[in-house]
């Protein structure tokens, strides 16, 4: 029998803890960041499912994506543009649209794929790497505001190479972080919530029960 684990907290807490009196839904209360990849690593996948409710969850990438991936976990990711485009250049799981048939499916998928994310091949998605980035992209914002500045009233597209979501509003890649860009600041997107569990922060993860493993 496959189990559903939930980590975390919010306000479906305790409609999850009920449904853990019954049947294969598992509930464990919020684990320390530096511990979280270690805990998930022996589940069978992740789910990352987030509604396409607003431009901030459109165009999110949620921490619990990299998580899962860091700890060799195929993910069960929604169906979104920049959440898409990471599952699929990585091979990180499977992407699902929002309905009950096409999770399934997915996760099914997911569950019976080899686990083989060697460390080398998510080296660009590492903290490490990104952190690398943003120096360097804060360095080149500190020069520039050293020794240009915009017309009051108007934004420098200069250097732009995003697309323009709405007005006055541009979207950009750094390094495949995506930002928006309003004149000449640049701030990473943050994910709102997440489908499944309607709380920021909280995993839900597929394993198999002890009697499977014996």
């Amino acid at each position: 029998m496959v189990h559903v684990a939930f980590i975390g907290s919010g306000g479906l807490q305790e409609t999850i803890e009920l449904a853990a009196l019954h049947g294969n839904i598992q509930y464990y209360p919020p684990v320390p960041h530096d511990q979280l990849v270690d805990f998930i690593r022996e589940a069978m996948g992740g789910f990352c499912l987030i509604e396409d409710v607003s431009l901030s969850d459109r165009y999110c990438l949620p921490n619990k994506l990299f998580e899962y991936a860091f700890a060799g976990l195929p993910v069960i990711a929604s169906r979104l543009p920049d959440i898409e485009r990471f599952v699929e250049e990585y091979q990180l799981g499977v992407c699902a649209d929002l309905n009950t048939a096409s999770i399934r499916d997915a996760a099914l998928e997911c569950v019976t794929r080899p686990r083989d994310l060697p460390p080398e091949r998510l080296r660009p998605l590492s903290w490490a790497r990104k952190a690398e980035d943003l120096r360097a992209l804060y360095a080149g914002l500190s020069t520039r505001s050293r020794t240009t500045s915009p017309p009051k009233g108007t934004s420098s597209q200069s250097g732009n190479s995003g697309r323009r979501d709405h007005a006055g509003v541009s979207r950009l890649w750094i390094s495949g972080l995506p930002c928006w860009r309003v004149a000449d600041c640049v701030v990473p997107l943050r994910r709102a919530g997440s489908a499944l569990s309607c709380q920021p922060g909280t995993h839900a993860c597929l394993a198999e029960s002890d009697e499977d493993r014996g």
